[in-house]
């Protein structure tokens, strides 16, 4: 017992040694105990500042789906940080919001929206070091691509007669199915003489959400509604495209007379016209016939996007262009890779002035045409018809008009939705 007393308390001659190796042994558990408290602390310091940034990336990716502007994207994700207890300058937070990630899988690219949060986290092992303790976490959202299941889509929920083949000649669909979106009780409408296909024995349908009248191949009515798979695209940057108010304005035209990309403002395109490959932004511009030579032939091919959007372009408006064509020929493939993959033709919403292809124009148009807030109005004379896929408000087709749909996954655009992405 003396023996024990002495090893804790120590004795004359040991002049209390123990005590201090105990004393030493305390302090390094309790600093031990003290770095994991710390350590679990910015554990849960950043765990929840990681969640914030996601939550907030999200939030501008949604408002990148609904088409906001990059001031609208900006104010949704820094409201979602807020709500989740991180605004800019506040407690010496961070939040630094980017359209087009700085760095990553995703750099630059501007359907993505990065969120970078940053904040000093407070310890209770060290506190007068809190500022040391910098805990930064970033969130990238944007929109996933998904692809489309059918080759033509008409998008008007409810009006009579969305879709309507009119014409003696033949539609001819293959590779995927045709959805009507309508619930009106005549959505669908098959009154011309020409037939309206599908390969023998395919598994695809027409898929009406109301009624039809007339016949349709594999034909199921009272179906569900879908949403627009296109209606989170975001529209294309302007910075790097050259402006041009004229067909022939500096940097718009190659050596060869040929058209290069740009934005093209209060520019009629009623001449033949071989477009270079990449995007063409057409505000208030039109693709029409030339009262003297008839219809124009458009050649672009390689990669090539026609995006009809509002003088205001990037802000909406019905002031639009339009294509409307009764001769010549359209030639047009769709970009095979970027965030424009598959879109051959683009028509805003708001832009409602009807895509009209009539009297002997020929075209081939390999991608999507996407005109959610416009009619396609085919009255083409028998002439060679040849799309990829349409998604469109409706479909009417009237005199002799015939077309191909050869839906071929791959080569269409893709749907976009909005998902976390790092």
């Amino acid at each position: 017992m003396n023996t024990l007393l002495r090893f804790w308390f120590g004795d004359e001659r040991e002049g209390g040694q123990a005590n201090v190796l105990l004393v030493i042994v305390l302090l390094g558990m309790i600093m031990m105990v003290g770095l994991a408290i710390d350590a679990g602390q910015l554990f849960v310091a950043r765990r929840h500042m990681q969640e914030a940034a996601d939550a907030a990336a999200f939030a501008g990716a949604v408002s990148l789906y609904q088409n906001g502007s990059d001031a609208e994207l900006e104010a949704a994700a820094r409201a979602d940080a807020t709500a989740n207890g991180y605004t800019n300058g506040v407690n010496g937070a961070v939040v630094t919001f980017r359209r087009g990630p700085a760095s990553g899988a995703y750099i630059n690219n501007t359907a993505y929206v990065e969120i970078i949060i940053s904040q000093p986290v407070r310890t209770t092992l060290v506190p007068a070091q809190s500022s040391l303790t910098q805990v930064t976490v970033r969130g990238v959202a944007g929109s996933a691509p998904v692809p489309s299941e059918w080759a033509i889509i008409t998008l008007h929920r409810a009006v009579s007669t969305e879709f309507d083949w009119g014409s003696s000649g033949d539609l001819s669909v293959t590779g995927a199915g045709i959805m009507v979106d309508s619930s009106n009780p005549n959505a669908a409408n098959h009154g011309g003489s020409g037939q309206i296909t599908f390969p023998a024995g395919a598994t695809f349908t027409t898929s009406v959400v109301g009624g039809y009248t007339g016949s349709f191949p594999n034909l199921l009515t009272g179906q569900p509604a879908i949403a627009d798979p296109y209606a989170g695209t975001p529209k294309p940057e302007t910075t790097l495209l050259p402006s041009c108010t004229s067909l022939s304005s500096a940097g718009c035209q190659d050596g060869a007379g040929h058209q290069n990309p740009g934005v093209y403002e209060d520019v009629t395109i009623d001449t033949s016209r071989t477009l270079n490959p990449g995007m063409y932004i057409l505000k208030n511009s039109s693709i029409l016939d030339n009262a003297v030579t008839g219809g124009p032939t458009i050649t672009a091919t390689g990669g090539v996007t026609l995006w009809l959007a509002a003088k205001q372009f990037p802000a909406n408006s019905a002031a639009c262009g339009e294509i409307n064509v009764s001769g010549g020929s359209l030639t047009i493939s769709a970009p095979g890779s970027g965030p424009y993959k598959g879109f051959a033709i683009v028509q805003e919403k708001l832009c409602s002035k009807p895509i009209q292809l009539r009297g002997s124009v020929s075209y081939a148009i390999a991608g999507t045409v996407y005109a959610p807030g416009a009619q396609l109005q085919l009255s083409s004379n028998g002439t060679p018809a040849s799309m990829t896929q349409l998604v469109i408000q409706n479909l009417v087709s009237s005199s002799s008009a015939t077309l191909t749909v050869t839906y071929t996954a791959g080569a269409n655009a893709l749907g976009l939705v909005p998902a976390l992405s790092e």
